[in-house]
């Protein structure tokens, strides 16, 4: 089990803040935060969001970036 990891977007890219070796085909749950600073969240409000966004169905399996791209932009009503 890995801690919470703090990434932001960047040029439509997921980049981690912080360096951390994960290992290969390790599954991440991101969890997207519009208006609220991570730092203002406890990690069980981290972890209730994630689990609601499982458990309404908001959650989508992407295997390249255009993938996530097109998710993201559906997610936020971008074109």
């Amino acid at each position: 089990m890995y801690p919470t990891l703090k990434a932001r977007v960047h040029k439509g890219r997921i980049e981690l803040v912080e360096k951390i070796a994960l290992p290969e085909d390790a599954a991440v749950l991101v969890t997207v935060l519009e208006e609220i600073q991570p730092e203002m969240l406890t990690l069980d409000e981290h972890l209730a969001r994630g689990l609601e966004d499982m458990a309404r169905g908001r959650t989508t399996k992407v295997r390249a970036v255009k993938e996530l791209k097109r998710h993201l932009d559906s997610i936020f009503g971008e074109n």
